[in-house]
């Protein structure tokens, strides 16, 4: 984190790969971060959206908020609402007051363009998520 707050993503990068190959959250995150601001790496959604999700999946809030967004504006991801509003819903149960906040008006945001049907369809996939730790399986 040295090296990527002092602009040295380059070093940034090389610490974070090998902690990412061994399902560090943290790591994933931060090169979800550095392929969506395009830090050292080429800026790519699809890249930034896998990396989130190999985060959101453990447990990452600050990916979970991340990831639930891609799928709001379609970034890196097809837009899919009830994946955005699942998400951020699970965002939402953070204990860090701005993620909470902001996943919470994200999800606002995409509930104006769903039916009562698919905000309950994404409620019921919010309530029914559990943390799965890295390299032991995959979502669907």
């Amino acid at each position: 984190m040295r090296a990527y707050d002092a602009g040295r993503y380059d070093d940034a990068l090389k610490e974070f790969l090998p902690l990412s190959e061994r399902g560090d959250r943290d790591a994933e995150f931060m090169l979800g971060a550095m392929y969506f601001y395009g830090k050292g790496v080429p800026r790519d959604d699809s890249l930034a959206a896998a990396w989130f999700h190999k985060a959101a999946r453990q447990g990452h809030t600050g990916a979970q908020l991340a990831y639930g967004s891609l799928f709001v504006e379609g970034r890196g991801v097809l837009t899919d609402l009830v994946a955005a509003y699942m998400w951020l819903t699970v965002a939402a149960e953070s204990s860090v007051p701005l993620i909470e906040q902001r996943a919470l008006f994200l999800r606002e945001f995409a509930a104006h363009s769903m039916t009562r049907d698919e905000i309950e369809e994404a409620s019921r996939l919010a309530r029914g998520w559990q943390p799965i730790a890295a390299g032991l399986a995959a979502e669907p």
